[in-house]
């Protein structure tokens, strides 16, 4: 699967916590639709866009439109350095 997102230009996902922290790990950019009714996906998904990290709308929303509009989407992903992972796994 990793190899499969790595080819990707961006991913169109739900925003549940696990999903943005791979698509934060590998750098990509990320169109993000929270599962209705899920406040912490729509929590995730309405601050992730306001910093930038990743484009998000909802379920209910044109797609098509979103689509356009992610691609056209500023994207400011957060620099992650091989030695913070490392480090955050050794804490644990």
């Amino acid at each position: 699967m990793q190899q499969l997102i790595a080819q990707c230009e961006f991913v169109l996902s739900r925003s549940g916590y696990t999903t943005v922290m791979e698509m934060l790990a590998l750098q990509k950019k990320a169109l993000l639709i929270p599962t209705p009714g899920q406040t912490e996906q729509e929590y995730l998904a309405q601050r992730l866009t306001s910093q930038h990290w990743c484009y998000s709308c909802f379920q209910h929303d044109d797609l098509l439109s979103h689509l356009l509009l992610a691609e056209a989407f500023n994207y400011q992903l957060p620099q992650i350095q091989p030695h913070q992972l490392t480090g955050a796994i050794e804490a644990l």
